[in-house]
């Protein structure tokens, strides 16, 4: 994504994670494909319809994933089977 955009969507979207955190997320939780989904353009129309990243959900987590009309699990499509948790803002 060219930073031009970005500066945009971000002014838009003030809840939207900045590219550089989201990589730092992927390499440090190692989420094969957390940047590509999370600038796609059918997650970031997620983020502006007012739904904002909350954590990676991994099959091996500890806690527990939120049931709620308030969260909303969307899977990566990595082998893994990871998956990002989004709230209601």
């Amino acid at each position: 994504m060219n930073e031009e955009r970005f500066v945009k969507l971000k002014q838009e979207i003030p809840h939207i994670m900045i590219p550089s955190r989201i990589k730092s997320i992927e390499e440090k939780m190692n989420v094969d494909g957390l940047s590509e989904k999370m600038l796609s353009d059918e997650w970031i129309e997620l983020q502006r319809d007012g739904w904002k990243y909350f954590r990676v959900a991994k099959p091996n987590d500890r806690d527990p994933i939120p049931l709620s009309d308030d969260y909303k699990l969307l899977f990566i499509g990595n082998i893994w089977g990871d998956a990002v948790i989004f709230v209601k803002i």
